[in-house]
Parts: structure tokens; C-alpha cells; sequence
């Protein structure tokens, strides 16, 4: 589960929701003082988009305006809470003007969407334009085993 590859650029994850998100800006801050052209792809569900991990590392992102692409999987739940009950704006990317980066919805069951979205952000993050969020608006196929 927490497979990890530095040489190749892959640092992992952690057992803590949402803790891959400090990693990823902070591993964004390094790419923009080292003065490269590196984007730093960073992945989690939308029950991490509730937590503070979240919220203080796309200030920092949008702050510094750092290379970083924050991908949202939104299956609408987090864990067995929907998100309409536990977010005052449900629509993760429409949290992004919040952190002065772009902010773009796409359906997450069409690869090639995402493809493109992903794409467009990783170009606007190498010409300095900073962060942005992707959100890959998506549904469960089965019910998580704690229902």
C-alpha cells in the first residue's frame, strides 16, 4: 500500500487521509527552488478534501503559486458520509478560486477527459501559473466494507 520509488519521483503515500497533500506541496516547493520544470501530481479522494492537511496545503500552493496538480477522485462519499453533509461547497474544484489557482471538473470515468485536464494543468504549472485542482467527478461501484 504505501509503495514508494524517490529515484523515479514516486514518494509514496501515508496511512493518514489526506497526508500525502503537505508531501506533495512541499515536494513542489523544492521543484520551484531548484528552478526546474518539474510538476508534482498529487492524488486523494474527496473525503481528504475535508480536512485541515487539505485546506493549509493549497493556501501554501496557491500563496507560492507552486508547480503542483492536486487530483480529486469525488465519488461523493467519504467513507459512508455523503459529501453534501460534510462540505458547505461539495464541488472541490469550485474551492480552488479560495486559493487564488484554477479549479476544472471533469468526468472521472472518461479517461481521456482527465487525460486532458490533467494536461492543461501540468502546462499552466510549468509556465509559472501556479496550482490547480482536478476534479474527477466519479461513483462507486461497491459499498466500502464498514457499511
Amino acid at each position: 500500500m504505501h509503495i514508494a520509488d524517490v529515484e523515479r519521483g514516486n514518494l509514496g503515500a501515508t496511512g493518514i487521509v489526506g497526508g500525502n497533500i503537505p508531501v506533495a506541496t512541499g515536494a513542489a516547493l523544492a521543484q520551484k527552488m531548484q528552478g526546474n520544470d518539474r510538476v508534482v501530481l498529487c492524488f486523494f479522494g474527496d473525503g481528504a478534501s475535508q480536512t485541515g492537511n487539505f485546506h493549509e496545503s493549497l493556501n501554501m500552493a496557491g500563496l507560492w503559486q507552486l508547480p503542483v496538480v492536486y487530483v480529486v477522485e469525488n465519488n461523493l462519499y467519504g467513507m459512508s458520509v455523503p459529501l453534501s453533509n460534510a462540505a458547505a461547497v461539495p464541488e472541490v474544484a469550485g474551492r480552488a478560486c479560495a486559493y487564488a489557482m484554477t479549479g476544472e471538473a471533469v468526468d472521472g470515468m472518461d479517461v481521456l477527459a482527465v487525460r486532458e485536464a490533467v494536461g492543461r494543468a501540468v502546462e499552466r504549472a510549468r509556465r509559472g501559473e501556479g496550482p490547480s485542482i482536478i476534479e474527477c467527478k466519479t461513483y462507486r461501484w461497491v459499498r466500502p466494507l464498514s457499511l
